[in-house]
């Protein structure tokens, strides 16, 4: 514990230290931990100090608090059916990709068709299909087979 609260501490003032920074120069976050993330792939994520990263560099739709609750994340709310089989989830205003305007001006120039800074439904639709697509290779990507065609796109 003290390791972790001693590394967001240096993470801080490092952070607070690069605010009078020229806006030329890279800010860089330093991620203190224990071991080496095996991936910072999000979708395949199995290991402890990966999954510690990628909680903390993404977000999905909801999270569950301290005590296992369900809260909102990235939706703001969310409706489910009368009969249980579909949910709505309704974005955050103005969620957005949180990238540099250098890095979303780059991306933007090389992915023209497919990249906006505003976080979208497709977002979540694509990383969805992406995790039950086989060649992903996700361990547990059976467990979303349960979803409307997802059975299908795991068989491929």
């Amino acid at each position: 514990m003290k390791k972790i609260l001693s590394g967001l501490i240096a993470a801080l003032l490092l952070c607070l230290t690069a605010a009078g920074c020229s806006k030329s120069e890279a800010l860089v976050l330093y991620f203190l931990t224990d071991a080496e993330p095996g991936t910072f792939d999000p979708q395949i994520v199995s290991d402890s100090t990966a999954d510690a990263v990628v909680r903390n560099c993404f977000e999905g739709l909801v999270c569950l608090d301290d005590d296992g609750n369900v809260q909102p994340a990235a939706a703001e709310r969310w409706e489910k059916s009368a009969d249980g089989r579909v949910y709505t989830f309704y974005l955050r205003p103005g969620a957005r990709w949180h990238v540099s305007a250098t890095a979303a001006q780059e991306l933007a120039e090389k992915l023209p068709e497919n990249f906006a800074p505003a976080l979208t439904a497709e977002d979540f639709r694509f990383a969805l299909r992406r995790a039950l697509d086989p060649a992903t290779g996700v361990e547990k990507a059976g467990e979303l087979s349960n979803i409307l065609n997802g059975a299908a796109v795991l068989a491929g």
